[in-house]
């Protein structure tokens, strides 16, 4: 699919703005622009994305992605090459995701002004562990708050952080981070409780405005992370 996509709501995408089931060998060359929940591929998907792609540009506000701006579902042999526009939970594949992502990648730029920001997922959110591997992103990623190379950040709110576990494994980031408004960064990710880093790392530069970042959202350098142990709870 080609072409562009223009609308003044919620809800926007290449393809069928909600997917109920996968979307497998699908490609699309596309500018997509929305509000809320605007995607590459789809604006909602429940399923997953196999063997799929998008070229262009996505531009929303909260829940916007590469792919997609909400998925509940895994994430496989899929890539986003693209320039990414939003405020908050904004992801190079996925702004969130309740699912796995294996062997896919992400090119581009990420301009945001919230919250949850990631070169590949904006926001981890589910009640199973999830699993970050094989995956890259070379994405530059600017916003405000819990601002990753990789990933953005978990779910937040009374008793949230418990919920979501995750596991990123033989995956990296090269882009540089930039979180301007104060709050949390980091090469790999930008705020997160409950998750398990092993053989990654983080190799762009951090910038954060009036404010130190977190715990593996720490500004080291690709020298610093290659020299120690690449295993490390958060």
């Amino acid at each position: 699919a080609g072409g562009s996509v223009f609308s003044f709501g919620n809800y926007v995408g290449g393809l069928p703005v909600k997917v109920n089931g996968n979307i497998t060998n699908s490609n699309v060359v596309a500018n997509v622009s929305g509000l809320s929940y605007s995607g590459g591929l789809a604006a909602v998907i429940t399923g997953d994305i196999i063997n799929s792609n998008v070229s262009g540009s996505v531009t929303g506000s909260d829940y916007t992605g590469g792919l997609a701006g909400k998925i509940t579902g895994d994430i496989e042999d899929s890539y986003a090459k693209v320039v990414l526009i939003g405020a908050k939970y904004v992801g190079g594949l996925a702004g969130e995701i309740a699912g796995n992502v294996t062997k896919s990648y992400t090119q581009g730029t990420i301009t945001a002004t919230g919250r949850n920001v990631g070169g590949l997922i904006g926001q981890l959110n589910s009640s199973k562990h999830m699993t970050i591997d094989t995956s890259y992103s070379e994405m530059t990623v600017s916003g405000n708050n819990a601002v990753g190379g990789l990933i953005g950040g978990t779910v937040t709110g009374d008793a949230a952080d418990t919920l979501t576990s995750f596991t990123v494994i033989n995956s990296y980031a090269t882009g540089n981070v930039e979180a301007k408004g104060g709050g949390t960064a980091g090469g790999l990710i930008g705020y997160a409780y409950g998750g398990t880093v092993l053989n990654s790392y983080a190799k762009g530069s951090v910038t954060v405005t009036g404010q130190n970042s977190n715990g593996f959202g720490y500004p080291v350098s690709y020298t610093h992370l290659r020299a120690h142990e690449t295993s490390q709870d958060l």
